[in-house]
């Protein structure tokens, strides 16, 4: 739904589950994106103690490093508030909403259904 190239793109319900996550999300430590490699290195990538400690201080970019990162959010990470991932994007915002029970989709389906 949230990808550009999917038939079911529809931009104003990504938009709502990125702002849900911005209102609440953040706050209450949710992922937002997808948890994949490529977001690992995101993580790693936009802090700078990361990049030092488990890139040797150059950019994140090897799928060692990847693991390393995301095992580090789930351990510490998330509860130091550090944001996961590459925040932004339409396909960011289908993950966060599939990964938190659904109910932020189903919300906002019912809410946009109303107003047709």
């Amino acid at each position: 739904m949230c990808s550009p190239t999917s038939k079911y793109h529809n931009l104003a319900q990504c938009a709502k589950l990125e702002a849900d996550w911005v209102a609440s999300g953040r706050a209450d430590g949710r992922v937002y994106g997808c948890v994949t490699p490529a977001e690992a290195l995101c993580y790693g990538n936009n802090y700078d103690d990361l990049r030092k400690s488990m890139c040797g201080g150059a950019a994140c970019t090897t799928a060692k490093q990847a693991k390393k990162l995301e095992s580090h959010y789930f351990r510490l990470g998330k509860g130091e508030g550090k944001t996961f991932g590459c925040v932004g994007g339409g396909v960011d915002g289908l993950c966060y909403g599939n990964r938190h029970g659904g109910i932020y989709i189903l919300r906002f389906f019912i809410s946009e259904a109303r107003w047709r």
